[in-house]
């Protein structure tokens, strides 16, 4: 998919929506990176491990301090699997998951598309499953 004006502002109202929805504060929603140029512009530091897989990569939140979303717009097929992504990785930051496994993401997902809300407390994401 490319990257338009359109996409951006989808992807910045869908990132809101759902940080709103996952109880990130406003004041914690990742920066967000869209273009591989983008990432690779930023601190190696900050990118440190991701530097030459990203192309393979359809997003990534990187750890330990979880404030920068990086989503490979032109990896994705369509604004479905845009948006699974972005609730994965903003569950990824909001919760620390870590290692889960794939099934719990799916159903992480699932919950979230339906409208469940998640309480903005530093319970561990087993508390609310």
């Amino acid at each position: 998919m490319r990257i338009t004006d359109y996409r951006r502002a989808w992807i910045k109202k869908e990132i809101d929506k759902y940080s709103e929805q996952l109880g990130i504060r406003h004041e914690e929603i990742p920066t967000t990176i869209l273009t591989r140029k983008e990432w690779l512009a930023l601190p190696k530091e900050i990118t440190r491990g991701k530097r030459t897989i990203t192309h393979k990569l359809y997003g990534s939140i990187q750890p330990p301090n979880y404030s920068v979303l990086f989503l490979n717009v032109r990896k994705h097929r369509s604004l479905r699997e845009l948006r699974n992504t972005i609730i994965n990785q903003l569950g990824r930051s909001r919760f620390r998951d870590g290692e889960r496994n794939e099934n719990l993401k799916e159903k992480m997902i699932k919950q979230i598309l339906r409208g469940k809300r998640y309480p903005r407390s530093d319970h561990l994401i087993d508390d609310w499953f």
